[in-house]
């Protein structure tokens, strides 16, 4: 562990960051992904004797990978140390909950078959005691961890023992990539938003300030749209009933529609072979199981 730590990117910038604390109340640390900022400072604040040391983290998840890290590395002592071995596992970057469950199923007969491999998931549909089993170790008589995750693992969360990553497309597609990513705003349906921006009293969503503003064609596009759902009217595009209650749920136009009929008329599903159902259907099961919580969820309130 003192032979990784000394070898990590941040190590080398130990003193500068230090010896900067002292001389300044405030400064910024900007470097790559992968140099272990979150666990590195803290420890070289605690070993200088800095008492009061906090780390912020955006998600609950990185926040205990984070936890789990630097009490692993500041809070065990050791009689004896020896260098790592060859031995670590693996990380394997998917694009979506649909490609990680297509992975695993392939990946499962082969783990099964060597009982050297143990596969697990990360993406943040999991429970929380399912996320955590990606920062054990592998059960004892198994040698490696195969991590499938979406890019919440890029980022935000550090694995400890991992030494071998699969970035899946990026080979093919990294050098065709644009410097700069398109705008969210321009590449999603506006109808929700659009909805959201009349229902909050704004009147016309063309004149709305957008810090980027959409193309005028997908507005009107949405705002068409929303009308043939009868969210708006068609003579003034001004609220209807059914288009306030659909800016109350966080959830699309058309499948909060449907939550909506299906609580007039109490539509019922007996839940038998969902999965079975969704692959027929080109549905992905997690997002059919979402539906069915916000369904029961909103009843009540649309009696």
């Amino acid at each position: 562990m003192v032979y990784d730590q000394n070898n990590l990117p941040i190590a080398i910038h130990r003193r500068e960051i230090l010896e900067e604390l002292k001389n300044h109340q405030v400064i910024l640390i900007a470097v790559g992904t992968g140099c272990e900022k979150p666990t590195q400072i803290p420890r070289f604040l605690l070993e200088a004797d800095f008492d009061k040391i906090v780390c912020t983290q955006p998600r609950l998840i990185a926040c205990i990978s984070l936890t789990k890290r630097v009490s692993y590395e500041t809070l065990n002592e050791y009689e004896n140390q020896y260098p790592s071995t060859d031995r670590g596992d693996m990380l394997i970057f998917l694009s979506g909950m649909a490609e990680i469950q297509a992975v695993m199923e392939a990946a499962q007969s082969c783990a099964q078959e060597t009982q050297h491999w143990i596969v697990l998931p990360l993406h943040s549909a999991l429970p929380l005691e399912e996320q955590d089993k990606v920062f054990d170790m592998p059960p004892e008589g198994v040698c490696r961890k195969c991590v499938i995750v979406t890019n919440i693992a890029e980022t935000s969360v550090t694995i400890d023992g991992v030494r071998f990553i699969i970035d899946s497309g990026k080979k093919y597609e990294y050098l065709s990539f644009q410097e700069y990513s398109t705008s969210e705003i321009r590449c999603v349906a506006l109808d929700f938003l659009m909805l959201k921006i009349i229902f909050m009293g704004l009147k016309d969503p063309r004149k709305f300030p957008f810090v980027e503003s959409p193309d005028k064609t997908a507005i009107d596009s949405a705002l068409r749209r929303l009308q043939q759902q009868a969210a708006l009217s068609t003579i003034d595009c001004s609220l209807t009933s059914i288009g306030a209650m659909l800016a109350r749920l966080p959830v699309d136009v058309s499948i909060g529609k449907m939550l909506i009929f299906a609580c007039i008329f109490q539509v019922k599903s007996d839940g038998q072979n969902t999965r079975t159902w969704c692959r027929r259907r080109g549905v992905e099961e997690q997002r059919l199981d979402d539906i069915t919580k916000l369904r029961r969820q909103f009843q009540d309130i649309l009696r």
